[in-house]
């Protein structure tokens, strides 16, 4: 009986010995993974500085920084090509010198936090970069001296290129592209989704911020298309994909024209145009969704906003080519003024090149230059094509916008006016448009100076100021809409076939091909 007592008391004492060592590997564990200091999650965002879609990712990004705190780390990494030792970058110089700035700011700020209120602060206005960077630097305490002897000098240069070598190497060309801890980013880009996904990327130990992930409520979102409308700018594809995008939760339903439903939609949103949407007003807890979705969305009067996409198609207007008076006005099809400018209705005009342009707007220059170089090789051809000059922009109960950033309708009106009362002296009008464009980059608004002698400004201005001038810009504006011109400069050939106008080479090829055997093309 003794023997049987020592027996359970060896093994006892054995059992306790080995909890014992169990224990202290256990805490000799625990205090290895104590010590293993859990590294910030890594997030790229790979994009140029001017891309809508790239500055939405960088809010989501932003909001990361701010959610999670140090435990996200984020470097912006602009995305373009150097070729012969030049940099280029889908918007040109303004885009490259964004991107510049962008580098330079992580290059010279001394706390991320400085660094990721510049970047905040130039997404706000990015469509301007690089205009107003110096406001952005200071609200960032970013010594602005630095800040500019980088970007314009060879310190931002030499970051542009090898930001530009890391995206190439990486097979990186899409903007946004994002990278969390050195894996490309597939999933939906927003903030719930990143959030998941900053999660998933950090380790050993995830932020305490994990265990507080937002819950996302249910978004419905109501999108009205015509069903009867084939043309691209009614197609909702890109609508719905922008909503789905940016709004966390959406629930998009689509509701066709003609239903009571879609008409008492358009009277909420206050729109004539279609494709457009109607979002629930729980988008109110999703602000950097609506900033997302830019100036399209107005708030309504319940807390839910509109998102007028729309800029042509009007469902209750002429429809213009059914043989049916569809807005009661008792003209049909091409009769009707809805039509009249439409490609159906328009007689082709051999040897003729109209440019829809924007006052002011230097990609409409360089349109100008272009034709002022072809006009100079096709000086002294026995026949010579039709130049128009018309302004692109939409009539709106507002009264007439231009469709080009920071066009001067005013300006247009002039231009207008000079094509009516000097339609025979086109280098007059065109060396005027230049002058124009040249003095407003240089901060200067005399219009007078640039007039040559032959053309009258007090004429000039009796027209632009008063009724005749509203009639011929709203009839340029009327005719650019109808002719869905969505960009400046955009040039029409024998007014039928329609080519970018920024490259002179293009449209010279293509008004040569619509009119072979043309004494200005054989001459050249």
């Amino acid at each position: 009986m003794m023997l049987l007592e020592s027996v359970r008391v060896v093994r006892a004492s054995a059992s306790r010995r080995a909890d014992l060592r169990v224990g202290l590997v256990l805490a000799m564990l625990a205090t290895v993974a104590g010590c293993q200091e859990t590294k910030p999650v890594k997030l790229d965002v790979h994009m140029m500085s001017k891309c809508p879609y790239g500055n939405e990712a960088l809010g989501h990004a932003l909001r990361l920084t701010q959610f999670f705190g140090d435990s996200v780390e984020l470097e912006v990494s602009p995305i373009g090509k150097t070729v012969d030792g030049i940099t280029r970058s889908l918007r040109g110089e303004a885009e490259l010198a964004g991107d510049r700035l962008q580098l330079c700011a992580k290059d010279v700020s001394a706390a991320g936090k400085d660094y990721y209120q510049f970047l905040s602060c130039q997404k706000e206005d990015y469509a301007r970069l690089p205009r107003g960077w110096e406001t952005c630097a200071m609200t960032a305490n970013l010594d602005v001296n630095r800040m500019r002897d980088c970007a314009e000098g060879k310190r931002g240069q030499d970051l542009l290129v090898a930001a530009f070598a890391r995206g190439t190497e990486a097979n990186i060309s899409s903007s946004p592209t994002l990278v969390l801890n050195g894996a490309v980013y597939g999933g939906v880009r927003s903030f719930s989704k990143l959030a998941e996904a900053v999660c998933g990327a950090a380790s050993p130990a995830k932020p305490k911020a994990c265990n507080n992930l937002p819950k996302v409520e249910p978004v419905v979102v109501e999108v009205v298309i015509d069903p009867r409308c084939d043309e691209p700018s009614c197609d909702a594809t890109p609508l719905r994909a922008a909503l789905s995008r940016a709004v966390e939760g959406a629930e998009v339903r689509e509701v066709a024209w003609g239903s009571e439903r879609a008409t008492e939609l358009a009277t909420r949103a206050s729109t004539r145009y279609v494709p457009f949407a109607v979002i629930d007003k729980a988008i109110g807890a999703q602000p950097e969704a609506v900033d997302a979705l830019g100036v399209g969305m107005v708030p309504l009067a319940d807390g839910s906003y509109a998102l007028r996409a729309g800029r042509y198609w009007d469902p209750r207007g002429e429809l213009c080519g059914d043989g049916l008076d569809n807005d009661g006005d008792k003209q049909i099809d091409c009769a009707d003024d809805d039509c009249s400018f439409r490609s159906a209705c328009r007689a082709e005009k051999p040897h003729s090149l109209t440019l829809f342009l924007g006052a002011n707007d230097a990609f409409s220059t360089r349109a100008i230059e272009g034709l002022q170089r072809m006009r100079s090789v096709w000086r002294g051809a026995a026949k010579l094509p039709n130049i128009r000059i018309a302004f692109a922009g939409r009539n709106t109960p507002a009264g007439p916008r231009g469709l080009a950033s920071g066009a001067d309708v005013s300006e247009e009106a002039r231009q207008l006016c000079l094509q009516a009362i000097y339609p025979e002296d086109l280098n007059g009008r065109l060396a005027y448009a230049q002058c124009r464009t040249a003095q407003v980059l240089a901060g200067k608004d005399v219009w007078r100076a640039c007039l040559a002698p032959q053309l009258d400004a007090a004429t000039t201005s009796a027209c632009a100021a008063g009724p005749q001038g509203a009639a011929l810009v709203e009839l340029s504006f009327r005719e650019s809409e109808q002719l869905r011109v969505a960009q400046v400069p955009t040039v029409l050939v024998n007014e039928g076939v329609e080519v970018d106008g920024y490259d002179p080479a293009v449209v010279a090829e293509t008004l040569c091909r619509e009119n072979s055997g043309s004494p200005y093309c054989t001459d050249a």
